[in-house]
């Protein structure tokens, strides 16, 4: 089985395909303006380039090349890149401040970053405190080697399955986060499940505009339409009005998004003057689809196929039909094709039809663990099966219903958020003696988070201090939306702070 290069096998097959078509905006507001277009042996011979420019500076199979930047095109080419070096890509989350960005750089002993001119001071402060880590500007040297490069194929590296090909972090149940190690084995059978579930072709073209330090920037639908020799409109970064413009221009077949944005797409003056008549299915996920959103899609001929997913398993693992999205609302439909998938209850055994129970799942594309976490790895994947920690029920049909999660986390505007790394930082504040943070509904972001903070004795803070004090450590969608002042937080016969109580109202 072929794992890797994908690149040099399109190159074959259909040099002169294109393979992406770079667009950009040049101010806020403004029109997309494709920039570039790369076939297939351009695609190739950019991913050679830097397999070079990597090698050059001491890269090898196995070392961790970080990167950080915005949706670009030299991201991709650092994925082929490493993909045909046995290296391992790490994208960093842009929105993370210097604090957890050194701790993934830490984590993961990279030996590398390459970072765009925006986080030029990030990159090179960091590369000042990590003395093993070598710093390249963009539109410096790496761009010299795209220019000039040796374009030939360098000595191949045999992967294989279990090899790693990216180390992807979500944010960590206990505080700190995980790096889930991305195989070739995974991307290359989740692409397998993808194509299966959406009838995946090569004529098929879609956008890239989910961020790609995420699972569903890399993927839902982008190594899945490469390795199908498809055609991928890079967008870098979300703009409702930008996308519709992009659907009618490129005659996009299929795209992937969260209902957030669904649902400023149906908002934009645009949407009724978009031509959508190429678009022949949308994927959504991290969330339940409103009904008057599929309704909208619907009506407009796009119809959208809700799934389930997380970065450690697929993504793509469960897909509705989309003939059933209005039968079966709230549901995330069925296993995909190679994955096997029980719902069990606290001894393991598989619950019956309309029972609640977790989700564990099995198969050719779970990740290889967590990076640098034996723990939690063990913890996470026993006999071959991933526990998600995710509560699931299942109906007579064999329609799989989310239900709730045992792990604290919630999903705000697609990203995930986990209240223990919020409630970390919250209580280094000195004069903040107890947080709980919690999930609630918001009709924006589908989630946001509430925290509850009791000061210590004869000491107060604004809602807009605490705020600012986690500026210095948090994403803006990580930071709570709502804060509640308490005496006291409400406590079991064990001591252990009820959330439960919590996010369901009971003290504001």
């Amino acid at each position: 089985m072929y794992f890797g290069d994908w690149l040099s096998r399109w190159r074959q097959y259909s040099p002169d395909k294109i393979a992406v078509i770079d667009y950009r905006n040049d101010g806020e507001g403004s029109s997309p303006v494709p920039v570039d277009q790369y076939s297939y042996v351009e695609l190739d011979q950019r991913a050679n380039r830097v397999a070079h420019f990597l090698q050059q500076n001491g890269i090898k199979s196995g070392d961790r090349v970080a990167f950080l930047n915005h949706n670009c095109i030299e991201a991709i080419d650092l994925f082929f890149a490493t993909a045909k070096l046995g290296t391992i890509l790490v994208p960093l989350n842009f929105r993370l401040q210097r604090p957890g960005l050194e701790y993934v750089l830490r984590d993961t002993a990279a030996k590398m970053i390459i970072a765009g001119s925006k986080f030029k001071e990030t990159a090179q402060s960091l590369a000042n405190s990590l003395p093993d880590l070598q710093f390249y500007l963009l539109e410096d040297d790496f761009s010299i080697a795209l220019e000039n490069g040796d374009a030939t194929p360098p000595v191949p590296t045999p992967v294989c399955q279990e090899t790693p090909h990216l180390i992807i972090y979500t944010s960590g149940t206990t505080g700190s986060p995980k790096g889930a190690i991305i195989t070739h084995g995974q991307v290359h059978w989740n692409s397998i499940n993808t194509a299966i579930a959406c009838n995946l072709t090569s004529a098929d073209r879609s956008i890239i505009n989910a961020p790609l330090y995420h699972t569903g920037g890399w993927n839902v639908l982008t190594t899945p339409l490469f390795h199908f020799g498809g055609t991928l409109v890079l967008q870098r970064c979300w703009d409702a009005d930008g996308l519709l413009e992009i659907i009618g221009e490129q005659q996009i077949t299929i795209f992937f998004g969260l209902p957030t944005m669904f649902k400023m797409l149906v908002a934009s003056p645009k949407f009724e003057q978009t031509d959508f008549s190429r678009v022949r299915v949308v994927l959504s996920g991290g969330e339940a689809c409103p009904h008057h959103v599929l309704q909208t899609f619907s009506r407009a001929g796009m119809p959208i196929r809700q799934g389930y997913g997380l970065t450690e398993v697929g993504p793509n693992v469960f897909s509705l039909p989309a003939q059933d999205a209005e039968r079966k609302a709230g549901s995330v439909g069925f296993p995909n094709f190679h994955v096997d998938a029980k719902i069990v209850d606290e001894q393991g055994r598989e619950v019956a039809p309309g029972k609640i129970g977790e989700l564990i799942m099995a198969g050719p594309m779970l990740c290889g663990g967590y990076w640098n976490n034996p723990e939690a790895t063990q913890k996470a994947i026993t006999g071959g099966w991933f526990h998600t920690g995710d509560l699931f029920r299942k109906d007579n049909e064999g329609y799989h219903f989310v239900v709730g999660r045992k792990k604290d986390m919630y999903i705000s505007g697609g990203e995930n958020v986990y209240p223990a790394e919020i409630e970390k930082y919250l209580q280094r504040h000195p004069d903040i003696l107890e947080v709980a943070v919690v999930g609630i509904a918001d009709e924006k972001w589908g989630e946001v988070g509430k925290a509850f903070i009791v000061f210590k004795k004869g000491r107060e803070l604004t809602p807009e201090e605490v705020k600012s004090w986690l500026r210095d450590f948090c994403a803006k969608y990580q930071i709570p939306k709502y804060f509640i002042f308490l005496d006291e937080l409400p406590k079991g016969d064990t001591g252990k702070i009820q959330k439960k109580q919590l996010a369901e109202g009971f003290y504001g």
